[in-house]
């Protein structure tokens, strides 16, 4: 009795664990179509793709922080940077916007910092970090990813363990 019932415990752990690592959601542009979607994504397939955020001015870049049911991405070609909520799209916040010829390309969460790394739009010196309540108050803080001025720079990531550039 005490293996049939070790034996069930072990069976629905492992059929919880492999249903967690199936069913994520996962989200992105269509800047052409003004539009975030969102669908259902497999090992094999999207599915149940639909619109989630609508009515924007070409949107360009997502970072995702699951933890507090955030979605950050670019706006206006880039230049601004807004906040909606992940479960809903219900918008949040404008993390910043910055007016014409300016603007940001990729875009990395960081929930040790609690902010988003972007890197500048034409890609030179480095990227700039703007805590996520930032709502438009502030211009961010200027990180340089390389000593030569003038490198360009296409996109961020962090590292899980410790949140480092």
């Amino acid at each position: 009795m005490l293996r049939t019932l070790s034996c069930l415990s072990f069976l629905l752990i492992l059929l919880l664990c492999s249903l967690s690592s199936f069913g994520q959601r996962i989200f992105w542009t269509e800047p052409s179509n003004n539009r975030i979607r969102v669908g259902t994504l497999s090992p094999t397939a999207i599915t149940g793709a639909s619109n989630f955020i609508t009515g924007l001015n070409q949107p360009q870049n997502i970072a995702l922080d699951a933890s507090s049911d955030r979605l950050f991405y670019n706006n206006s070609f880039g230049e601004d940077i807004l906040a909606s909520n992940s479960i809903n799209g219900a918008f949040i916040s404008n993390v910043i916007t910055t007016g014409a010829m300016a603007g940001f390309g990729a875009l990395v969460y960081s929930e040790d910092a609690d902010g988003i790394y972007a890197v500048n739009a034409n890609g030179e010196d480095g990227v700039v970090f703007f805590p996520a309540d930032n709502n438009d108050s502030g211009s961010g803080s200027r990180l340089y990813l390389s000593v030569n001025g003038g490198d360009v720079h296409s996109d961020v990531a962090l590292s899980v363990n410790d949140g480092r550039l």
